[in-house]
């Protein structure tokens, strides 16, 4: 396993990722479609962001796209917004998520950031929770077929 700085390159691979990554969850294919812009990722957004992909065998087998923000006009200190982190299927649970996880929070040490805000899909909740995130709050994100449908807010604080 090797995590590197993604490149321009990586960005058909890295959307192809997280279509399969969020298909994995049972949506239906009319609602992946509606999302595709959503999980779309460019060469102008790793130019602008701080994304890194995670490699086994070769192959991308996940990444995160981690942006700075500040609170409000006001604040000195940056937050980091995780806009992305995504595993491919066969290698969820097995600790590889945590690990990509963990160096997007070094990263956001690095930049210092005091938090990552992070806006999940819900199946996701439990991974952030077991990462330390705290739930903060929740976006209604209503689809067909689940119209009480929410997304977690969850904020992590880094020391």
């Amino acid at each position: 396993m090797g995590i590197r700085k993604a490149v321009a390159a990586d960005a058909p691979a890295m959307s192809a990722l997280a279509m399969q990554s969020k298909q994995h969850w049972g949506y239906s294919a009319e609602q992946m479609e509606k999302w595709r812009d959503d999980l779309h990722i460019s060469p102008q957004m790793l130019a602008e962001t701080h994304a890194y992909v995670m490699e086994l065998d070769r192959e991308i087998a996940g990444f995160y796209v981690l942006s700075i923000a500040f609170a409000d006009a006001s604040s000195a200190t940056p937050a980091s917004q995780l806009e992305h982190l995504w595993i491919a299927p066969e290698y969820m649970r097995q600790g590889q998520g945590r690990a990509l996880f963990a160096h997007a929070c070094n990263v956001a040490r690095r930049l210092e950031s005091r938090q990552i805000n992070i806006d999940a899909d819900p199946y996701a909740l439990d991974f952030y929770i077991a990462c330390g995130a705290q739930k903060v709050g929740e976006i209604a994100a209503p689809i067909e077929g689940d119209a009480s449908r929410v997304r977690p807010q969850l904020v992590l604080k880094l020391d």
